[in-house]
């Protein structure tokens, strides 16, 4: 990893935890003097969070760090849910007695670990890695990874809170058991949870006024690409 790589994670690490907020201004001059840069390398990295959709440019004003409305949370998790079902659906099949392993080894690890810190974080994107990448196909990995990078900050928010890391330890551990079994409709419905956990989460707690027509809305919308898979919606 290059020094840019690491900056860029940290930034990155920064947005997910909440250390930059939604609408802040990123001051090419700070992060100059912060990581001892010159101007043209500060410009690349900004470009490259504006290419990852965590900043947006305006005009004569600068970087900011983007802000989505409930609705943009909403349908952000939608696409994500339709990108995980076709996912989950090669994957299962193709999950390796190596990569079973691996999600469990990666569980008991996430089992044991007390702190919400960047290495919880790495272990749990590190699980579902290994779903996304047994499915085989390059380019719905990049889209599901740039989602999964979007919402960083809701994901995190989840962790962050021990009942709510239960539930989702939980769901793991019931989405290793079914691919041992090779159970294609209680994977995918677990799969299907495991989003609507942290998304119910955030906008009912973020956007409280809009967040139940929504999470209505969501449930429909679900259904429809979910049709025939067990989803509980707790």
């Amino acid at each position: 990893m290059n020094n840019i790589d690491k900056i860029l994670e940290e930034i990155e690490y920064e947005y997910m935890t909440g250390q930059i907020r939604p609408k802040q201004k990123l001051v090419e001059t700070e992060l100059m003097e912060r990581f001892s840069l010159g101007r043209g390398a500060v410009r690349d990295i900004l470009k490259i969070l504006k290419e990852r959709g965590l900043v947006v440019h305006h005009s004569n004003k600068g970087a900011f760090v983007i802000d989505f409305t409930a609705r943009q949370v909403r349908d952000i998790y939608f696409l994500r849910s339709t990108l995980d079902v076709t996912a989950s659906r090669l994957a299962l099949e193709r999950l390796s007695e190596a990569d079973i392993n691996e999600m469990a080894y990666l569980q008991s690890q996430l089992k044991a670990t007390k702190q919400t810190d960047k290495h919880l974080v790495k272990m749990h994107e590190a699980f579902h890695n290994i779903i996304i990448k047994a499915g085989g196909n390059e380019f719905l990995e990049r889209e599901i990874k740039c989602l999964i990078l979007l919402t960083a900050p809701i994901r995190y928010f989840t962790y962050a809170r021990t009942d709510r890391r239960l539930v989702v330890l939980q769901q793991h551990d019931g989405m290793i058991e079914a691919v041992r079994k090779r159970d294609r409709d209680s994977f995918i419905a677990l799969c299907l949870d495991h989003l609507y956990l942290s998304m119910k989460e955030y906008l009912s707690i973020f956007h409280p006024t809009e967040a139940e027509a929504l999470i209505v809305e969501y449930r429909q919308m679900i259904h429809v690409i979910g049709q025939g898979y067990r989803c509980h919606f707790e």
